[in-house]
């Protein structure tokens, strides 16, 4: 994780939910209110950053795999299997029907099969994301808080 410096200030963003707002008990004014808030965005954009740059490095292998599986399907596969079907015919004396069928059965195999690959391998690539989102659903219930904790000391004070 060294490597992966923010480029914008060379530091690891702290989450706004973790860190310590202030350090006295007096409420927050509007000011530092919108000034935490403009330093939670910049936080939750730096991590999206992050988070997308390490999905990219993470999803090149499942991409290819999908393009991969998806050109296999597309180009190739049918000529390969009608060819099958014609061997399956002539060899074993399936009807042509039959020897199709037979063959259809083992493309839809090969297809599923790869891209049920690409998308576990896009699913293991895209969790940053979600702890990303996590993260910023923490965020917004922290900046929740500290609005309505706002809202209480105002209408309770003079």
């Amino acid at each position: 994780m060294d490597s992966e410096k923010i480029a914008m200030n060379e530091r690891e963003p702290v989450p706004a939910s973790r860190g310590n707002f202030r350090n006295n008990e007096q409420p927050p004014t509007l000011i530092t209110i919108v000034h935490e808030c403009l330093k939670l965005a910049d936080l939750q954009l730096q991590l999206f950053q992050m988070d997308i740059v390490e999905f990219w490095k993470r999803s090149q292998l499942a991409l290819g795999l999908f393009s991969l599986g998806s050109a296999l399907l597309l180009g190739s596969l049918p000529i390969a299997l009608m060819a099958i079907a014609a061997w399956l015919k002539t060899t074993v004396g399936l009807s042509q029907e039959a020897s199709l069928a037979c063959t259809a059965a083992m493309g839809v195999i090969i297809a599923v099969t790869t891209l049920a690959w690409a998308v576990m391998r896009l699913q293991r690539a895209i969790e940053p994301l979600a702890s990303n989102q996590e993260e910023f659903r923490a965020n917004l219930q922290w900046m929740r808080h500290l609005l309505h904790q706002d809202e209480s000391n105002d209408s309770t004070g003079p």
